[in-house]
């Protein structure tokens, strides 16, 4: 009877034992609910940190972390994860965790005191309560100041600004990784993208909308308003300028020809009336 009882008590230890998966939604749960903008996957050079989340701390400054995600393994595991997985991050990102399920306290500390000298933070989850904190890392020395701008800076700076342009989900669109920044878009609405791809030199991002649907078409520049498109417009710094163009063939290259550029602070309303227009009666064109 004790035998059983034994049996049956590490039966359900092994069932209740966190899996990657889980581990990694529970993290990023918790990293919205602080506030952060959270991305799964992301890429750096190669390979893909499980958790990358980044939070505004001042009008320039953004915090960013990366998390790698380990389900229920050793401590020697979880010493080889943060040493040959966690740290190849840290040439980017500030900071870095390990998030892995909750164990002992002297396993914990033990672990702790093995990879405090990689400057790897250590998140335990546990999947009946909710994690509390960040705990305290010690800043990467291993962090390139322009990988950090180009790689992680530059591309949250580019999500956060879809995110807010176009209210989409992250988890649902969809990111191409370059050296120098990425390009997103969503499907949904009129093909919002947001990239660098195309003119990495000057390492600026560009807002585009894809019009080439007949139904996105109908959806957003069909029926918007001149006037308050134009508003819109002239609101944007006078730096932005605003182009249309004709895409003539996606392969081999993408080749395109441009309808109207035009500095913003030179539209006026007849431009937009022309934009729209143009959108409406070169639908699947354009």
């Amino acid at each position: 009877m004790i035998l059983q009882k034994n049996f049956l008590f590490m039966k359900n230890s092994l069932c209740m034992a966190l899996e990657e998966p889980k581990i990694k939604k529970l993290v990023m749960n918790f990293l919205k609910e602080k506030g952060y903008l959270v991305i799964k996957e992301f890429e750096l050079d190669g390979i893909k940190a499980d958790i990358a989340a980044f939070k505004w701390k001042n009008d320039y400054e953004i915090e960013a972390v990366a998390v790698e995600c380990k389900g229920k393994k050793s401590i020697v595991s979880y010493i080889e994860a943060a040493q040959k997985q966690a740290r190849l991050y840290q040439v980017a990102f500030p900071r870095v965790y390990l998030a892995i399920p909750t164990i002992k306290d002297e396993q914990k500390e033990m672990l702790k005191t093995a990879i405090d000298r990689f400057r790897v933070g250590v998140i335990t989850v546990d999947a009946n309560k909710k994690i509390d904190k960040l705990p305290d890392v010690n800043f990467s020395l291993k962090l390139k100041e322009e990988d950090y701008l180009l790689k992680v800076r530059q591309r949250a700076v580019a999500l956060s600004c879809f995110k807010e342009s176009t209210k989409a989900d992250l988890d649902k669109i969809k990111i191409k990784y370059n050296p120098y920044g990425i390009a997103c878009w969503t499907v949904e609405q009129a093909n919002y993208l947001i990239t660098n791809e195309d003119i990495q030199t000057d390492k600026n991002y560009h807002f585009g909308v894809n019009v080439e649907n007949t139904e996105n078409i109908k959806k957003s520049i069909g029926q918007s308003s001149s006037e308050k498109f134009y508003k819109i417009i002239k609101n944007l710094p006078e730096n932005y300028v605003l182009r249309v163009d004709y895409n003539h063939t996606y392969r081999p290259r993408p080749v395109y020809h441009p309808i109207l550029i035009k500095p913003v602070n030179e539209i006026d309303i007849k431009d937009i009336e022309w934009m729209i227009n143009y959108c409406k009666k070169n639908q699947g064109e354009s």
